[in-house]
């Protein structure tokens, strides 16, 4: 997985705590994060709120640092506690901006940058939100976005996972097992050597 650094330089505290992970998309058919940078300093905010903005050719751009204050989901305290993603596009009704499919690109970008920060940080899927979860008024990241999918992709890796370090356990535990036959039959062998030794010595 490829991240590009975009340097934004945003000057914000860094007392941000990721214990979830919020997604989000840009209400916007067209745009890149410089875009988003901008939209977000005229607001009078530091530049671009989210950690990480997704196009829709599925290439993932650096915002602000992951330690750092996020400008994304004001509710419940959220900015301090989380990693917000943006993805480009316009997942809902909304003017002529409306778009009802999300590249496959985009979409297998943002599993694997969300399964890399659900491993780094600990987060369940239970803890992976859409937007809307604390902005009720909003739809973000629109109706269009397919969540059921999302989530069942990432249950999906989180299972792997789950079997491959069962399977790497009973694997340990029979090199243990053969181990300790194979140490039970050095014993005997030596055993077995000596009183060779001791009849020969007789």
């Amino acid at each position: 997985m490829k991240i590009i650094q975009t340097k934004l330089n945003i000057d914000v505290p860094r007392n941000n705590k990721p214990s979830y992970i919020i997604i989000h998309h840009a209400l916007a058919k067209n745009c890149t994060i410089q875009d988003v940078h901008s939209w977000h300093r005229s607001f009078g905010w530091a530049g671009c709120g989210y950690h990480y903005f997704i196009d829709k050719r599925g290439n993932i751009f650096t915002g602000r640092e992951e330690n750092q204050r996020g400008s994304h989901c004001k509710e419940e305290g959220m900015n301090y506690k989380s990693i917000g993603i943006c993805l480009e596009g316009c997942y809902q009704e909304h003017k002529n901006q409306t778009e009802k499919q999300v590249p496959k690109s985009q979409l297998e970008s943002l599993t694997n940058l969300t399964k890399y920060l659900m491993n780094k940080y600990d987060i369940g899927t239970d803890r992976v939100k859409k937007h809307h979860d604390y902005a009720v008024y909003k739809l973000c990241p629109g109706n269009y976005f397919p969540w059921d999918k999302y989530i069942y992709m990432l249950s999906q890796n989180k299972d792997n996972i789950i079997e491959l370090k069962k399977e790497n356990e009973k694997i340990q535990e029979e090199n243990t097992r053969y181990n300790k036959i194979l140490s039970d039959i050095k014993v005997e062998l030596d055993k077995i050597e000596r009183m060779i030794q001791d009849g020969t010595n007789t």
